[in-house]
């Protein structure tokens, strides 16, 4: 039985269920298990009505008693919704009596943990689709491992960033609507969904954060599945939800470190159980003493028996397992505002009796301390952690500040648009074009984005059509002499001397110029420094190459005094350094700076961005013309494959980097 989450139910029939305590725990590990779609009934007549006429087109698992399943079970077994049926009671052999082979009995239990285990199979709790969205990164960058540490130290930041300003926009353009609008696209067919739809739509405050994320509705199924899968156009849609449930949890979390600030020495441990890959418990394995985040809200709970509940191990054998059984063992001490919010849910959600949940903010970061197996169960003991990757923060930081406290609505595209989402972001600068006033500012920001983003792509007439509307927008608004303006026009200039017109790339040099004079005394300074470098390449194309390598190092060594070390900008220029030593023919200089720029942009940059191609082009034709030819092929390959795998298709730069592997093989043959 597949996609419980989707459209699936447990029915509870017994006439005792409420009689002990053992059977309450049951009840409550039960609706744990199916995230609250349990219905339990004493009466044999309101539970069948319960599934004729609410759940006529869900999946259903039936449990019930000895004392009810012989008169019920022969009524309800042919039913399309039943899809199994298990007989919870204390005598197997009364049991016996009255099942009959075509009753869709999943079994005769009598211990509440075969029960349990055996729901949890049935429903595919098991499944791939909890999986959760790790990034594991460094205290610090060692060397030899230095490719993958970077990398995910910088998907990390990025994504970090990328929700700070979602967070900032939560109420931009009703977003509330937006949500709403969404799901009841993907749920038209689902009358029980529609109706907790329009609930949500007429009822829903930003105190009840906690109870919809505990609910089960579309807010928990489809934020969750949008934050695993990174489906940052959900996500955007869902904004308002993530900063009421983000704000929610950070209220809690003060609280909580308000009754407990006389106590030194207050300690808390949490679990999570769960089934995971043997790749995800190898990658913890190799990174103990390192550190974790997870990109999603992060449910755990007090209760270790809950926990191994959901980490079950009843159905592996000694042998190979594709899923492996983990425990998740997180130890939080020494708590302070610097850490990650994390609240104790209990009070506030949709089942406050039966809940011992403790969630964590999105991006906790956690150091792990051990990874070990314990009888076929690996035990994964981690330590909420607020430690960071030094590089990877002072970036971070960068960026936050450059964006500012009120970030403007195309920041979001213009993170997407960093991250290598070339799709994504173009959607939204198209759309934010239909939704902004046609005097917004906001215009000329998107087209300029827009520009931007097809001149990573190599659609250099799509892009310099796309800086001129915004140009034009800017000189409408009177904002021609603005931050946004220059810079724009230093990128048409550089669009246009990528196509080789270099007459019209010295008029938007002129222009830019004149602007800046023009220009208010607070401009950014590193403006100067886009200016300049706009001129370091006429230069160079003109053939003044010593005049342009001293333009270049000035604006090197500007930049590194107001960037951080990591700022892929750093590496554009010294890139371009490494492109006038190539020019003068020296090779092995150029290979040093053409090394160091793609060292940078590796730290700063997601493991599939664009412009590490022209970096890993740029290592790899400087190393083919100083003979080394293995090597050079190796770059030209890491190209490739980023090429392959854009979600764009780029059919001519992959036909040029195949051409220059396929010469320089000959070469290395010969």
């Amino acid at each position: 039985m597949n996609n419980f989450s989707n459209d699936s139910y447990i029915v509870w029939l017994d006439n005792r269920i409420e009689a002990s305590k053992s059977s309450r725990e049951i009840k409550s590990l039960i609706r744990q298990l199916a995230r609250g779609r349990l219905f339990t009934s004493t009466d044999p007549d309101e539970c069948v009505d319960y599934i004729l006429d609410e759940l006529a087109t869900k999946k259903v698992c039936f449990i019930v008693s000895n004392a009810l399943g012989p008169n019920v079970v022969p009524l309800i077994y042919g039913l399309p919704q039943i899809q199994k049926i298990y007989v919870f009671c204390g005598n197997r052999q009364a049991a016996e009596s009255w099942v009959k082979p075509h009753f869709k009995i999943s079994g005769i239990f009598t211990e509440k943990k075969k029960l349990l285990h055996q729901i949890g199979n049935d429903i595919d709790l098991y499944g791939k689709d909890d999986d959760l969205p790790m990034s594991v990164f460094h205290l610090t960058e060692r060397e030899q491992t230095l490719q993958k540490l970077t990398q995910e130290s910088a998907t990390f930041m990025w994504y970090r960033a990328i929700l700070m300003v979602l967070r900032s926009m939560a109420k931009y353009n009703d977003s509330k609507t937006e949500m709403i609008v969404e799901a009841k696209a993907i749920y038209r067919m689902d009358e029980i969904e529609q109706k907790k739809i329009k609930r949500f739509e007429d009822t829903y405050c930003p105190t009840e954060a906690f109870w919809w994320y505990t609910y089960d509705s579309f807010v928990y199924r489809l934020l969750n599945k949008a934050l695993r899968t990174q489906e940052i156009e959900i996500i955007f849609k869902f904004r308002f939800f993530i900063d009421d449930l983000c704000n929610q949890i950070e209220q809690s979390y003060y609280r909580y470190l308000e009754r407990h600030s006389s106590d030194t020495n207050h300690e808390l441990t949490v679990y999570r159980g769960q089934r995971s890959s043997m790749t995800d418990v190898n990658l913890m394995k190799n990174n103990v003493n390192e550190l974790i985040s997870m990109n999603s809200f992060l449910s755990t709970t007090l209760k270790k028996a809950v926990a191994l509940l959901f980490a079950d191990t009843s159905d592996q054998s000694n042998e190979s397992s594709p899923l492996q059984s983990v425990l998740f063992i997180i130890d939080i001490s020494n708590m302070s505002k610097e850490m990650t919010s994390f609240a104790f849910i209990q009070t506030y959600s949709c089942c406050p009796d039966e809940e011992e949940e403790v969630i964590f903010s999105i991006g906790a970061i956690f150091k792990v301390q051990s990874v070990e197996l314990h009888e076929n169960m690996w035990h994964v003991h981690l330590k909420l952690s607020k430690e960071q990757n030094q590089l990877s923060q002072h970036l971070f930081d960068h960026m936050i500040k450059q964006i500012g406290v009120k970030p403007s609505p195309l920041s979001f595209g213009w993170f997407l648009y960093r991250i290598n989402k070339f799709n994504n972001a173009e959607r939204y600068a198209k759309m934010m074009l239909e939704q902004l006033p046609p005097n917004d500012r906001g215009i000329g920001d998107a087209y300029n984005l827009l520009g931007l983003i097809y001149n990573d792509i190599k659609r250099l007439d799509k892009s310099i059509e796309y800086y001129e509307k915004a140009l034009e927008i800017y000189s409408k608004l009177n904002s021609r002499n603005s931050a946004q303006a220059i810079a724009t026009r230093c990128s048409l200039g550089l669009a246009y001397l990528a196509l080789g017109d270099i007459r019209n790339a010295e008029d938007q040099q002129t222009e830019a110029e004149e602007s800046l004079i023009n220009s208010a005394p607070s401009q950014d300074p590193l403006l100067k420094t886009k200016l300049d470098s706009l001129k370091a390449r006429i230069q160079l194309k003109n053939g003044d190459d010593n005049s342009a390598l001293n333009r270049l190092e000035q604006i090197l060594e500007n930049k590194r005094s107001r960037l951080p070390s990591t700022h892929p900008s750093l590496g554009g220029t010294i890139s371009d350094i490494g492109t006038v030593h190539e020019k003068l023919r020296n090779y092995p200089k150029a290979l040093e700076y053409f090394e160091q720029a793609l060292s940078i942009v590796k730290k700063s940059l997601p493991s599939n961005h664009l412009d590490l191609v022209d970096h890993y082009i740029n290592v790899g034709g400087t190393l083919d013309k100083l003979g080394q030819y293995q090597r050079a092929v190796e770059k030209f390959t890491l190209a490739l494959n980023i090429l392959e795998e854009d979600e764009r298709e780029n059919v001519d730069r992959i036909e040029e980097v195949n051409a220059r592997i396929l010469e320089t093989t000959k070469k290395l043959h010969q």
